[in-house]
């Protein structure tokens, strides 16, 4: 599995030139064009991919909406992905951290299940 550094001081240019966090840069570039945009984090798992499956991912995905209806996309995962579970959704990654802590901590382990239902009733909202 991959690792990254994420960190709070990172600019729209550095992210483009490390080629990480490719989704806030493409809410920073949509906002520059005033097209209203939000991050949303969750947890991307394997639903509808091909064995042998790669490890889960916790990622960031966004939304862009120049005009109704709202258009979601994955700007790091280039084609459509079925399974997300929604964590959390706000203006920017400062808004949904993964985690918020007042000093140093690391994070050993994360472990998410993510099955496909059946059914063809959808479920209420809520």
């Amino acid at each position: 599995m991959a690792t990254h550094t994420h960190r709070v001081t990172r600019t729209a240019n550095q992210a483009l030139a490390e080629g990480h966090g490719v989704a806030h840069l493409a809410i920073v570039m949509c906002r520059c064009l005033n097209i209203p945009a939000r991050c949303f984090t969750g947890y991307l798992g394997d639903i509808g991919e091909s064995p042998p499956h790669a490890p889960g991912d916790f990622a960031v995905w966004m939304e862009e909406y120049p005009e109704h209806p709202c258009w979601a996309f994955d700007p790091r995962n280039t084609r459509a992905r079925i399974g997300r579970i929604l964590v959390d959704r706000g203006r920017d990654a400062f808004d949904v951290p993964l985690t918020q802590t007042f000093r140093l901590q690391q994070m050993t382990d994360m472990l998410v299940w993510s099955d496909r239902m059946w059914s063809t009733e959808l479920p209420a909202q809520v």
